[in-house]
Formats: structure tokens, sequence, C-alpha cells
């Protein structure tokens, strides 16, 4: 059953590693400077503030930047712009990162199942 979960996965990541990439560079850090200009274009007059927050246990900065999170939607949508079905594009994107995650995950379990039983099963 652990090796199953490991090769699903494997086979899963193989199979959609282009789009998943592209989603990560996209979506968590790695933006665009197209992507950014396609959201500035087309941004109507959005404003948004920056609001200090301290967190007093010192392990965070506490800055909430309400305009990043417009510049990121507008990052999303572009693209959405290949001229395809928005709703669709979207589906396929969620169905990729939600299915990875979830064999990411049982995958994990397995491997340290594995680790645990040559550890201490024997």
């Amino acid at each position: 059953m652990d090796t199953r979960y490991i090769m699903d996965a494997d086979r899963f990541l193989q199979h959609n590693w282009k789009t998943i990439n592209d989603l990560r560079n996209e979506f968590a850090g790695h933006i665009q400077s197209a992507a950014v200009k396609f959201a500035t274009q087309n941004l109507t007059d959005e404003v948004g503030a920056v609001t200090w927050k301290p967190d007093l246990t010192g392990w965070k900065t506490g800055i909430d930047c309400d305009f990043a999170g417009i510049i990121l939607a507008g990052v999303i949508s572009s693209k959405l712009q290949a001229g395809g079905n928005v709703k669709t594009e979207f589906s396929k994107a969620f169905e990729v990162i939600s299915e990875g995650f979830n064999l990411a995950r049982f995958a994990m379990v397995a491997l340290v199942h594995a680790f645990l039983w040559d550890r201490f099963g024997r």
C-alpha cells in the first residue's frame, strides 16, 4: 500500500509538473512582470491600505498590505486571459493543486510509515 501511494504521487507530479510549476511561479512569489503589467493596466481606481499591526511576540513583522492582494488578484486574472473559459481554467488549476496536495500528503505518510517500520518495526 505504501508503494502505491508513492508511485501514484510520482506519476501525478511527473504528468502535471509544468502546470504545477507555472502555478507556483505565478501565485507563490515568482510573479512574472507581464502578469503585474496586466494587473496594473487593468485595475480601476483601486486603492489599498498598509496597516501596521505589531506582533508583541516578535515573531512576525505585522504589516497588512491590502493593495498587494489587489495586485495578486490581477495577476491571477492575467493567467485566465488565454481566451478560454475562465471557470474551466480555474477549475482545472484548482483540481491539479488539490489532487497534487492530497497525493503528496499520502506519499509523505507512506514514507514516514516505511521509515518507522524499517527503523522500529523489526
